[in-house]
């Protein structure tokens, strides 16, 4: 079980960086990260083959 087929993973409109060998996505388990020194607020990003310990499924059609 990794992030790519965990619920809370979001591909976000913007490829992350130029590396193109990597599946990256935000991770929108928990509340927006802020900036050092900036207002924004960002979702950490994460790899595709990256996990945590708080994964869930995304659930099926035969899931209903």
């Amino acid at each position: 079980m990794d992030c790519s087929c965990c619920l809370y993973w979001v591909r976000s409109s913007a490829p992350h960086a130029d590396d193109t060998e990597r599946d990256w996505a935000q991770c929108r388990r928990h509340a927006p990260v802020a900036l050092p020194n900036d207002r924004r607020r960002v979702w950490p990003i994460t790899d595709g083959a990256d996990w945590c310990g708080e994964f869930a499924m995304i659930p099926t059609e035969t899931d209903f």
